[in-house]
Formats: structure tokens, sequence, C-alpha cells
């Protein structure tokens, strides 16, 4: 599953004219005649609701597709990647930073997706999408806590006693 930029264009290469058709995880997929309306290098600083601050990068690739649209294709993964070439040197991506696709017809809220996986089917390239939802760190953390507080149990998967934590 490609998780960044450099996965998706190194994944890319493979399918050059391979038709992309993105699927976005709910049965529905962006229509043909999208196409890419920007590539951004996003920086963020952060303060969660539990107080801690955070800095993390992201690309987030645009899609967009109007009714009034006239090409009947589906864009190749040449044609993303022609687009990227053209974008790369312009704007400097970090190539680890997690990889958000934003789509949204015309006239309807934009949402946010992340890069499930890729899958060849009848010479198309799908692009598995899933909602990237909101979360809440402090709440994550604190799970985390409790779980690394927990006892490890040996063995699966019977507790000796129920204050024991079978793993």
């Amino acid at each position: 599953m490609p998780n960044t930029i450099a996965e998706l264009t190194q994944a890319l290469e493979a399918h050059f004219d391979q038709p992309m058709i993105f699927s976005l995880g709910d049965g529905r997929e962006v229509p043909v005649g999208y196409h890419v309306t920007e590539f951004k290098a996003v920086s963020y600083h952060t303060v969660d609701c539990g107080g801690l601050e955070h800095r993390f990068e992201e690309t987030v690739i645009e899609l967009w597709r109007t009714a009034l649209e006239l090409n009947r294709d589906y864009m190749s993964a040449g044609k993303f990647l022609s687009i990227y070439q053209k974008v790369s040197p312009k704007v400097q991506f970090q190539p680890d930073a997690p990889l958000i696709f934003l789509y949204g017809a015309q006239g309807q809220p934009a949402a946010r997706y992340a890069v499930q996986k890729l899958e060849t089917r009848e010479n198309n390239l799908i692009v598995h999408l899933e909602p990237d939802g909101v979360r809440c760190k402090a709440a994550e953390r604190k799970a985390d806590a409790v779980l690394d507080s927990l006892p490890v149990v040996s063995g699966c998967c019977t507790p000796t006693n129920s204050s024991k934590v079978c793993c």
C-alpha cells in the first residue's frame, strides 16, 4: 500500500499506460473525467486537546470532477506521473510524508482519503481509497498507556485470574 508520494510514484511506473480508477471505499468511484487540481506539500503545527504540540508534513493531492468535463477517459498512471514530474521541481515534497487524497465533485464538499491499496483489474489500475477520519491523539495516548500498563500473559489465551489480561 503506497502511503507516501515516493511509494505511489514508484508503484505507478509499473502501470504507466493503465487508466487510474479511484475507488472511494463505499462502492462509489471518482467519475470518469476527473482531473488533478493540485499537489500540495502541507506543513502542520498543531496542539491536540491534551495540550501536546505536533509538527508534521503531508502530501495532499486534490482530485476534482465537474459536470462540465468533456474528457470521458480515466487519467492514465503515466499522465498522473507527468503532472507530478512538472510539479515536483517547484514544490518540495517530503518523500516520507503521509499521502492524502482530497476529492470533491462540483458542488459537493471535499473529503480526505488515504490510499488503502492498488489493484490491477481488467487493464485498469484501481486506487482503493479509505476515508481519513478525525481522531483524538490524547485519547489514543491514554489508551496506549493503559495497554502498556497491563501485564502480559504468556501462552494463549486463558487468563489465570480475572486481573490478568490475555493477549
